[in-house]
């Protein structure tokens, strides 16, 4: 967790963890607190959530899955900043209703992996390129995308590594790990990304 404050911190942010409720009221103050929302790595999602039974998910967490079903909603519908990675973009989309695969296991990826990835839509816009590199962790990935959620980014082999939400102020993830290339790194391209985050984020 600490390549998340790290990153955060150097473009400007104070990055603060929310203790899990399930109280819309008691959301509702913690998100009073706040100027946007960071959604993290982290282990895999119930397949309940999506309408399928397990095949090849990862034990989950049942506290923080019902804790992001309600918290997503809610930082939607208020328009709050939304930034979502690796576990996080598949929270987005699972809980604004889209599905991921459970298992890609022919997608490299491991610690030192990397691969490129093509974009589109507004993260092309925040990084000036349609192309980039990145790093690959995930043994999941994006399957259909929620209503009114596109898929803006696509692996060499045909996986979506970026979701966003056109009509929101800044909804947006991604399903590697800038956190960690920007942080231990300072990949030029990470930093874009917070910079663009934390600019949603402030007033």
């Amino acid at each position: 967790m600490e390549n998340y404050s790290i990153a955060v911190h150097r473009v400007g942010g104070v990055l603060l963890g929310l203790p899990f409720v399930y109280d819309l009221a008691l959301l509702s103050e913690q998100l009073d607190a706040v100027d946007g929302v960071l959604l993290s790595g982290g282990c895999d999602i119930d397949p309940k959530y999506f309408g399928e039974e397990n095949n090849g998910s990862n034990p989950p967490s049942p506290e923080r899955d019902e804790f992001e079903a309600l918290l997503i909603k809610e930082v939607m519908r208020r328009d709050l900043p939304l930034l979502g990675i690796c576990r996080g973009i598949q929270s987005m989309n699972v809980f604004m209703g889209g599905t991921i695969h459970q298992d890609l296991p022919n997608h490299p990826h491991g610690d030192g992996v990397r691969h490129l990835v093509r974009l589109s839509g507004k993260l092309a816009e925040i990084m000036g390129e349609e192309e980039i590199s990145t790093n690959s962790f995930h043994h999941q990935g994006l399957k259909v995308p929620a209503p009114g959620w596109v898929f803006a980014g696509t692996t060499e082999d045909g996986v979506a590594e970026v979701l966003e939400c056109p009509s929101a102020r800044f909804a947006m993830g991604v399903q590697w790990h800038p956190e960690r290339s920007f942080a231990q790194e300072n990949d030029p391209f990470s930093r874009k990304l917070f910079e663009a985050f934390l600019a949603a984020c402030r007033p």
